[in-house]
């Protein structure tokens, strides 16, 4: 689709429910934004009300930068001379405008909606690379940013898990249009919340695990799981819907759906189960059984929590009529997911201590990265761990205990502290830390330092340092500043630093 036409504001508008429209005009919309600042002429202008800022107070900056039209909940007034159309919902208006704007480009896509609490990014990637082996064009959209002609690219503002309508459907739009046939895309609890992809034609969905996560927005585990419900109900009959076996809350998201469901897991009883047969830190073998076929897999991934992201993709896929050979190949082809449990190294170093950086910002993925490591680890293990600022504050002291529980040594730090001091998160997490603990950690509010003092705790080859909280993400967000920042290259220079004078007194 040619997105530089013009379209009839009045052929836009007649699908948003319950919409009025003020001192009509027959605009022609040329481009669509919701942010005041993108507008130009011929541009419709959608306000949002957010948690902290409402766009309606914008709509004068709109309207004076060229704005052909607006759409709001409350209309300004006076009116401008530009229509304004009246909704009752400008979210739920700004995803079916988005998708009508882009041509409902997801209709002619095979698209896979992954959810959860942990693991959406390894499960996408996972996914996405099982369905190139098996010969489909395959993109996806993420923390990571959007993956489409063979390459990885970053384009929507904010760091968002899954990007705002119109960031979404302009990449649908464009990989549609590149003969991508297939689309994995992580889908938060707040998009679903927040109505950003309420207008995706899903042909299948995932759901992860369920943990402690996002409370500051959701309030009760029971609503973030509703929450995340949401993609489940909007699955049409046809669609195929992945659960795992004996979770919380599968039995509510099963009856919840109109599609067909399929469990995964490590219990027998599961549709898709499978068991890990031997693991080391090279990676693990995993026999897989699903209702057809009964094959095993090698991955260079490691940990039972890797294994069940390898079983909910490896569901999409039996769904999807993808051949267990095709699966195999592509996790041995694998070499990993960036930022999960990525590996640091200096190239013909052997002596300095493993170091591997991961995403784990959550009770429940640090103690999976950390009880998985444990018993593959022969010397220390040193972990570097933080909590985010205005987040789950409830958080931070289990946090603290998981770490000091299971690491030899903690050094804890920042991690996106944003508006709050690092020092008094840090004071958050210590709260958990047992008396009995408190020998084993230090504390290091630079996150750079914190890198550093670690790699000089551990001992030798044998230790391993693991770097936790902000995966592949390159900025620190320390509220009012944003500093380039990441782990893995200030990882690598620590590192050389260390490697450097041993060399020169060799």
């Amino acid at each position: 689709m040619n997105t530089t036409q013009r379209l009839r504001l009045q052929d836009l508008v007649s699908s948003l429910p319950g919409a009025k429209t003020l001192n009509a005009d027959p605009a022609q919309i040329s481009s669509i934004t919701n942010d005041s600042r993108d507008v130009a002429a011929g541009c419709l202008f959608v306000a949002i009300k957010g948690a902290k800022l409402d766009a309606h107070r914008f709509i004068p900056q709109a309207v004076q930068n060229g704005a052909a039209a607006v759409v709001c909940e409350q209309p300004p007034s006076p009116l401008p001379e530009c229509p304004v159309v009246r909704v009752p919902d400008s979210r739920a208006a700004l995803s079916i405008l988005a998708d009508l704007f882009y041509g409902k480009p997801s209709s002619s896509l095979r698209v896979t909606g992954v959810t959860g609490t942990d693991g959406k990014t390894s499960t996408t990637e996972i996914l996405r690379s099982i369905l190139t082996e098996a010969g489909y064009l395959a993109g996806s959209i993420g923390t990571l940013g959007y993956w489409i002609d063979g390459r990885r690219t970053y384009r929507w503002r904010g760091g968002l898990t899954t990007p705002d309508p119109i960031a979404l459907h302009e990449s649908f739009r464009r990989m549609a249009d590149t003969g991508i046939s297939d689309v994995c895309i992580e889908v938060s609890s707040h998009s679903l919340i927040q109505s950003r992809v309420a207008d995706v034609r899903f042909d299948a969905a995932v759901l992860t695990n369920i943990t402690r996560d996002h409370l500051d927005t959701h309030g009760t585990r029971q609503n973030y799981a509703r929450a995340k419900r949401r993609l489940f109900e909007q699955l049409k009959p046809g669609a195929v819907a992945a659960l795992p076996e004996g979770g919380e809350f599968t039995d509510s998201f099963r009856a919840a759906t109109a599609a067909r469901t399929l469990t995964y897991g490590m219990k027998p009883s599961a549709d898709v189960s499978g068991r890990i047969i031997s693991m080391n830190m090279a990676g693990m073998k995993i026999l897989i059984r699903t209702p057809a076929d009964l094959y095993s897999v090698r991955t260079r991934l490691i940990g039972t929590y890797n294994c069940e992201n390898i079983l909910a993709a490896a569901t999409v896929a039996f769904a999807y009529g993808i051949t267990p050979q095709e699966v195999k190949e592509a996790l041995r082809a694998l070499s990993g997911v960036p930022g999960r449990l990525e590996k640091v190294e200096i190239p013909g170093e052997d002596a300095l201590p493993a170091v591997s950086v991961d995403y784990a910002h959550t009770p429940a993925a640090l103690e999976k990265v950390l009880t998985t490591l444990r018993p593959l680890v022969k010397g220390q293990l040193v972990c570097v761990t933080g909590c985010g600022g205005e987040r789950d504050r409830e958080k931070r002291p289990i946090m603290g205990a998981i770490a000091a529980r299971h690491a030899d040594i903690t050094v804890f730090t920042a991690d996106n502290s944003r508006s709050e001091r690092t020092e008094d998160i840090i004071k958050d997490i210590l709260d958990g830390v047992a008396p009995s603990r408190r020998s084993g950690y230090h504390v290091e509010p630079d996150r750079r330092a914190a890198i550093e003092l670690a790699l000089k705790l551990a001992k030798g080859p044998d230790s391993m340092v693991v770097i936790c909280g902000k995966g592949c993400e390159k900025y620190l967000d320390l509220g009012d500043r944003k500093i380039p920042f990441d782990d893995r290259v200030v990882a690598r220079q620590a590192m050389e630093k260390i490697s450097t004078p041993r060399k020169q007194t060799a």
